[in-house]
């Protein structure tokens, strides 16, 4: 019975955090898209206008994942996605989306990094990011006018590959007796003092994303994880995670035994990547990648992401009528029988996603074809249970909404081989 609870709970937030995502969806993407087109003698607009906006829109994303990491975590459903980044560009976009606010309070935001500048290791970028922008929202809350806040990255001494990050501030700090009871969300409820500043969710979460990081509970009789506290009341604070680079373990095993087959298979590389390169060869005129979704702004979208890259899309809203074309495109396009690419929604009324992969899967075996499209699950969904089920039911790869330009790069570059 409690499992069933749990259960409908988690879908319960899961719906919640689609609902929530679909339009943030679309406001993100073309805000991107808008920050791009306009001249550079308009980039006072950009700076104004533009940017707050985008950067308003991605700090709330990072709410809703907290919510929905909440009930993960509680359901035993979270997982990290490990992959190789490189630690500067991640601390200066933490950075950049507080900018606005800082500047607005005259804080000053600082990035120590010291000798790592071109340092890329192998860890979770997208959870690193959540702990990080948790804990300068908090910073940046309780620190006054003219005050510094400071990302730093440091090495960690003695131990082999464990790097330390923190936020430290010149901030209102935090009484001692109040250190432990920071990090429990069901007594800051019943704190007055606290819950009256909002600590908040992220804090809970972040220190629970934290113990991940480590592939190890101790390294070398060091007990280790977690998010650690130095405060002096009146001068300010200091919080600091530690992080691995599990591209320098000796035992690469340990990052295998942690993570299921959907998570190695979908390890992106963070490479560069220019338009023209990605559709350089792309010469033929036939439709190269097809996007479904019941969302018209979903749609509009993904298709002007898209349209960047110079591919010849197509769209559709209903599975039926894109599985009338596909059978057409087979049996009477003299080029090419099928597309290079199909992003498929998966919450879609009559038939979903799923539905609508294993059918075309089916014809496409019937007529014997071996070379299938690629299909990506594209979805507001973000639950391992939902990742799991597009990989079973034949589909290739996913990416989340709302889709990102990085991110979607990112997708471009692994199947690139295939758009070429």
């Amino acid at each position: 019975m409690i499992q069933v609870l749990q259960k409908n709970k988690f879908r319960v937030f899961a719906s919640l955090s689609h609902e929530l995502r679909t339009p943030l969806n679309c406001s993100i993407s073309m805000l991107e898209i808008l920050k791009e087109l306009i001249n550079d003698n308009q980039q006072e607009y950009i700076e104004q206008y533009i940017v707050p906006a985008l950067y308003s829109n991605k700090l709330l994303l990072n709410q809703i994942n907290d919510i929905l990491d909440f009930v993960q975590m509680d359901s035993d459903k979270f997982k990290y996605a490990f992959q190789n980044f490189k630690v500067i560009d991640l601390l200066k976009d933490c950075g950049k989306l507080f900018s606005i606010q800082a500047e607005m309070k005259e804080i000053q935001i600082k990035i120590n990094i010291n000798e790592f500048d071109n340092l890329e290791i192998c860890s979770d970028p997208n959870r690193i990011r959540q702990i990080l922008l948790n804990l300068m929202s908090n910073s940046l809350k309780f620190t006054k006018n003219d005050g510094v806040i400071t990302i730093g990255f440091e090495q960690i001494k003695n131990l082999k590959n464990v790097y330390q990050i923190y936020i430290q501030d010149t901030g209102i700090g935090i009484k001692s007796e109040n250190l432990e009871k920071i990090f429990n969300f069901y007594y800051q409820q019943q704190d007055e003092q606290l819950n009256s500043q909002g600590c908040g969710l992220g804090l809970t979460i972040s220190n629970s994303i934290a113990k991940g990081l480590i592939q190890q509970n101790n390294i070398n009789g060091i007990r280790i994880g977690g998010i650690e506290v130095e405060s002096t009341y009146g001068i300010g604070s200091k919080f600091s995670f530690l992080v691995q680079d599990l591209l320098s373990l000796d035992n690469k095993q340990s990052l295998n035994s942690k993570n299921n087959l959907i998570q190695k298979k979908f390890m992106h590389t963070q490479k560069k990547i220019k338009a023209q390169n990605i559709q350089k060869k792309c010469k033929c005129l036939c439709v190269q990648i097809i996007i479904v979704d019941d969302n018209q702004f979903n749609l509009y979208a993904i298709q002007k992401l898209l349209l960047q890259y110079h591919f010849q899309l197509k769209l559709f809203s209903e599975p039926n009528l894109l599985i009338e074309y596909l059978k057409n495109m087979f049996y009477n396009n003299n080029c090419c029988k099928t597309p290079l690419l199909i992003f498929m929604d998966i919450e879609m009324p009559i038939k979903n996603g799923y539905e609508t992969t294993e059918e075309l899967i089916l014809f496409y075996q019937s007529v014997k074809l071996e070379k299938l499209p690629i299909i990506i699950a594209c979805t507001a969904y973000v639950g391992q249970e939902d990742k799991d089920k597009s990989i079973q039911c034949g589909m290739n790869d996913y990416i989340n909404k709302p889709i990102l330009k990085n991110g979607l790069q990112q997708l471009l570059i692994q199947w690139r081989k295939k758009l070429l």
